[in-house]
């Protein structure tokens, strides 16, 4: 059967559903003359008359105008010297895509020609652990049916709509990028969160999973991140504003873990109006974050399921470079928690946290801290402290802190100023009057404790507005001799404070209404 008749079987079994059977691989000849130059689609795969550029692996036949959606095509060579670049010119759908190539000027390009045109893959996409970029750029849409394996450093998707129906795997050294939106009209937060402009219908393991800036918010759908991966958003460094957030719905069937740093930056260099990242926990599972370096400013959401984050953020990595030029002029950026005291450093704010249902919390596996917000606002849901002793609770800091800027000129401080990042307060929604804290069960030492007890979460003098301590609730727990015992909080003006005390037996409560009822009937004889 010679390549022409065996491509128009290919397609008569696709149509009969038979496609599964007879797929090729097609290898991209990078030596034959042209194949380093820019081609249209439908040039690299030739016509009935002319061979294409798409070799037969078997029988080394070069394709010739038509090929099957089950086929798979490779493309790059570890030992040629130019890039590749392909623009699409008509909507393409193939079997499984394999990218290699080992350096910058030989790294296959797919292009989409400026959105009109996109790429399904009916299969597995995956890059070579030797290749040092690639890209799918310009597509209207990318759907992959199966597994994106993305070895070594970076990879970018640019495109209207991404859809993964597998997973995302990579090392710890993979970032892929994810630039996506374009085309499509810009979404409130409840249609992004709808209608996602990417879903990745399996967990991200071991990648750095990036949002660039696009010109709108963007919403990314994943079920998870696990290994060493991460989620960021990429800023422009050099002065741009890209003043939009980058969510990540985590709709987590299963429990994952990650340890990858969450980072709002490039090269740790950025404006605070450069753009932000937002985590969306929607899921049924639970999500966590061990990372000691989770920069990100754009707040978290929790709708259901339960958002861990490592509490124990370390504030030495929170310095960043708010503009840049090189090593020798930059101003940099360190956070205080106050002027006074310049030598106490801190994280900034994380932003809002909007807690409508399931669980937010500290990490159980990461060490103790305080997790800066600038606002909760709360309809509902829980949030999990650790309070396992006096040197080792978890509490939530809604306080202003304070920016030191410093201009660096030749390795020196040239100037310096300050800024002020106001705190914020706890508010309630509509019909939401009492939020529910997990504290868990090491509390003995925090029974009948003196004063109000330990401090959970801080604000600003005044800032506890009309909050009472009827506006919190928290889980009883029992001692070992069976003794229960409940939660007493206490509204100060620099924050919330709860201790436990003994729960009154039965009986007393008893005694307690009796008593009441004796008080009332004496009141009303007196009356008349």
């Amino acid at each position: 059967m010679n390549l022409i008749r065996k491509s128009l079987f290919f397609a008569a079994a696709t149509a009969f559903g038979m496609s599964g059977a007879f797929a090729v691989n097609w290898v991209y000849d990078n030596s034959l003359p042209g194949a380093s130059t820019d081609l249209k689609w439908s040039a690299t795969i030739g016509t009935a008359d002319t061979p294409g550029y798409w070799k037969n692996s078997e029988t080394g036949e070069y394709m010739q105008g038509s090929f099957s959606p089950t086929d798979s095509f490779s493309a790059g060579d570890d030992t040629y010297t130019q890039y590749v670049r392909i623009y699409l010119d008509s909507d393409v759908s193939i079997g499984s895509l394999y990218i290699s190539g080992n350096g910058w000027d030989n790294q296959p390009r797919f292009f989409g020609e400026e959105y009109k045109y996109g790429i399904t893959i009916n299969g597995d996409l995956e890059r070579s652990s030797s290749t040092f970029a690639g890209y799918l750029n310009r597509m209207k849409f990318v759907n992959i049916t199966g597994n994106v394996t993305v070895m070594g450093s970076n990879f970018q998707i640019e495109a209207g709509t991404l859809n993964i129906g597998g997973k995302v795997t990579g090392n710890e050294g993979t970032s892929i990028y994810l630039s996506l939106g374009s085309g499509t009209p810009t979404k409130s937060f409840d249609e992004g969160l709808a209608t996602p402009d990417a879903v990745i219908s399996g967990v991200v393991d071991g990648a750095k999973l990036y949002q660039k800036a696009n010109g709108r918010d963007t919403y990314l759908q994943l079920a998870g991140v696990s290994g060493s991966g991460g989620i960021n958003r990429e800023a422009n460094p050099y002065g741009n504003t890209d003043n939009y957030t980058s969510y990540y719905i985590l709709a987590n069937t299963q429990d994952c873990t990650a340890s990858g740093y969450i980072i709002e930056s490039n090269n740790k260099s950025w404006k605070q109006d450069s753009g932000k990242a937002s985590l969306v926990m929607n899921g049924t599972a639970t999500q966590s974050f061990t990372g000691s370096q989770l920069m990100f400013q754009g707040g978290v959401t929790v709708i259901n399921g339960t958002l861990k984050l490592n509490f124990a953020q370390d504030s030495g990595l929170y310095e960043h470079n708010y503009t840049y030029t090189d090593d020798k002029n930059r101003t940099k950026v360190t956070y205080f928690e106050s002027k006074a005291d310049g030598a106490a450093r801190t994280t900034f704010s994380h932003g809002d946290l909007d807690l409508r249902g399931g669980t937010f919390g500290a990490d159980d596996s990461s060490g103790y801290g305080s997790f800066r917000l600038t606002n909760i606002k709360y309809s509902g849901g829980t949030v999990k402290l650790r309070l396992d002793g006096a040197d080792s609770h978890d509490s939530i800091d809604l306080t202003t802190y304070y920016a030191k800027l410093e201009n660096i000129v030749e390795s020196s401080v040239e100037s310096s100023n300050w800024e002020t990042y106001a705190g914020g307060s706890i508010q309630f929604a509509e019909g939401a009057n009492t939020m529910v804290f997990d504290f868990g069960e090491n509390l003995d030492w925090l029974i009948d404790a003196e004063g109000d007890g330990v401090k959970v979460i801080a604000w600003d003098e005044g800032k506890q507005g009309s909050l009472t301590s009827d506006n919190f609730s928290a889980n009883n727990f029992s001692d070992d001799d069976g003794n229960l015992y409940e939660a007493l909080f206490a509204v100060n003006g620099d924050g919330l404070y709860v201790k436990y005390v003994a729960v009154p037996e039965p009986a007393t409560y008893a005694a307690m209404l009796g008593l009441l009822a004796l008080s009332v009937a004496y009141w009303r004889r007196t009356r008349k």
